[in-house]
C-alpha cells in the first residue's frame, strides 16, 4: 500500500493546499460573532463566525488583535478579512483573521435587543414587580437539565450550606429548539401544582446560541406571571439573557444562585449558640441579683423580728401624725389672725360707719355732688345720712379758699 500516509502528513498537505490558493489568501467573510473568548494571556482572540446555516472557528492572533479599532462581542455582525487554514496538529479547520470591520447587529442580537426593549417598555423588568426571595426556603425546584453540570453545582451548594432544604429537579432541555417551551411549561406547571418556596431556572455556560432559548418572549412572560419567586442563573457572569432581567433575582452562575437562595446553616448554628450563651449569662446575672437581694432581706428586722419592726413603724407614724396636727393648728391660727385683720380694714372703710360719725354725702337726680361748683341757687339736692335722707334746696353758695 504505497499510498498510505500519516495523519500529520495528511493535515500538512491539506494546510499547504489551502495556504497556496490565491483567492483564499485575503478572503472577505461576513457573519455574526459568537462564543467570543478574548481572555487569554497570549493576547489571541478566539471566536466563531456564523450565519443562519453554518459556522466556522476563527482566530485573530495578537499582532492583528492589537490593531483592532472596534469592540468585538457576541451577536455583533462583522466583515472580516482573513485566510482559511488548518491547525495541522489537531486538524481543526479555522479562519485566520487579519482585520475586522463592523457590519451591523447580527440577527440573534437584533432579536434580543428588540424583545428587551419591548418587555422593558411594558414594565416586565420594573423593580416594584420583583418578589422577595425567602430567607429560609423549605423547598426549591431547579428547572434545568438533570444531566448537566449546573444541577450538580446546585446540589453541592445546598447540601453544604442548607441541607434541611428539599431540592426537587424538573428536568428540561436547556438548549435547542424545544428548550424555551419546555422551560416555560415547567414554570407554569410548578406554579399551579407545587408547594415550593423558590424556583431556580438556568444552566451552565455555553455559546451565545446555546443560551438563546432563555431569550424567548413566552418564557419571559411565564417567569413574570409566576407566583413563586424565581432566580435566573444562566451561563457565566458575563452572560445576560431576557430571563435574567424579568426574574425576581439574577445570579451570575447556578452555583451563585444556590448560594443566594439559602443561608449558611453554620452561621445559623453559630447565631443560636451565641444566643444560648447570652441567654444563660443573663439568667445567671439575674439569679445573682436576686440572691443578693435575698441576703439583704434575710437580715432585715421585718424577717428577724416582725413585731419590733411593726412597733417601730407605728411610732414613726405617730410622730408624723403629731407633726401634721401641730402644723395644721399653726396654719389655722395664722389664717384666723389674717382674717380678723382684713375684717377690721373692711369696717374702717365702710361708708355707713363714717356717716354714723355725722357725715353725709350729697347727690342730685343724676350724680353724687363733690363740689359747690356743681350746683347753683335753687337746685334741689338729697343729703344721704346713715339713717335716712334729707331733701334740701340751695339758697346760697359759699366756696372756701384753697
Amino acid at each position: 500500500m504505497d499510498n498510505v500516509i500519516s495523519v500529520s502528513d495528511l493535515n500538512k498537505t491539506v494546510k499547504s493546499f489551502l495556504d497556496s490558493v490565491p483567492m483564499l489568501k485575503n478572503v472577505l467573510v461576513e457573519g455574526e460573532i459568537s462564543n467570543l473568548r478574548d481572555t487569554y494571556r497570549s493576547g489571541h482572540i478566539y471566536f466563531s463566525l456564523k450565519d443562519s446555516e453554518a459556522s466556522i472557528s476563527a482566530v485573530m492572533f495578537r499582532g492583528y488583535a492589537e490593531k483592532l479599532n472596534i469592540k468585538l462581542q457576541d451577536g455583533k455582525k462583522v466583515l472580516v478579512k482573513g485566510q482559511p487554514s488548518i491547525y495541522w496538529q489537531d486538524g481543526r479547520y479555522q479562519l485566520i483573521v487579519y482585520a475586522v470591520e463592523d457590519a451591523g447587529i447580527g440577527d440573534l442580537s437584533l432579536q434580543y435587543e428588540l424583545l428587551k426593549k419591548k418587555l422593558e417598555k411594558e414594565g416586565l423588568f420594573d423593580r416594584e414587580h420583583k418578589k422577595a426571595i425567602p430567607e429560609r426556603p423549605k423547598k426549591i425546584v431547579a428547572v434545568t437539565s438533570a444531566s448537566g453540570a449546573a444541577i450538580q453545582d446546585i446540589k453541592n451548594v445546598l447540601s453544604r450550606r442548607y441541607p434541611i432544604c428539599e431540592l426537587e429537579i424538573y428536568n428540561v432541555s436547556v438548549q435547542g429548539e424545544k428548550a424555551a417551551k419546555e422551560i416555560k411549561d415547567a414554570i407554569l406547571h410548578i406554579d399551579k401544582t407545587s408547594d415550593a418556596d423558590l424556583i431556580i431556572v438556568g444552566r451552565g455556560g455555553g455559546s451565545y446560541e446555546d443560551l438563546f432559548c432563555f431569550n424567548d418572549e413566552d418564557l419571559a412572560r411565564a417567569i413574570y406571571a409566576c407566583h413563586i419567586p424565581i432566580i435566573s442563573a444562566v451561563g457565566h457572569e458575563i452572560d445576560f439573557t431576557i430571563s435574567d432581567f424579568v426574574a425576581d433575582m439574577r445570579a451570575p452562575t447556578p452555583t451563585a444562585a444556590a448560594e443566594l437562595a439559602v443561608p449558611d446553616i453554620k452561621e445559623d448554628f453559630l447565631f443560636l449558640n451565641n444566643s444560648k450563651i447570652s441567654i444563660l449569662r443573663n439568667i445567671t446575672n439575674e439569679i445573682e441579683k436576686l440572691r443578693t437581694r435575698l441576703m439583704i432581706y434575710k437580715d432585715h428586722k421585718l424577717l428577724s423580728s416582725p413585731e419590733a419592726f411593726i412597733n417601730e413603724r407605728q411610732m414613726k407614724i405617730d410622730m408624723i401624725s403629731s407633726k401634721l396636727e401641730n402644723l395644721a393648728e399653726k396654719i389655722l391660727s395664722e389664717k384666723k389672725s389674717k382674717y380678723s385683720e382684713l375684717i377690721s380694714q373692711f369696717n374702717a372703710l365702710d361708708p355707713h360707719a363714717v356717716m354714723k360719725r355725722g357725715y353725709a354725702f350729697v347727690k342730685n337726680q343724676k350724680k353724687v355732688i363733690k363740689s359747690v361748683d356743681e350746683t347753683k341757687q335753687g337746685d334741689e339736692l338729697n343729703l344721704m345720712m346713715f339713717d335716712g335722707e334729707l331733701v334740701v334746696s340751695v339758697e346760697e353758695k359759699r366756696k372756701y379758699n384753697d
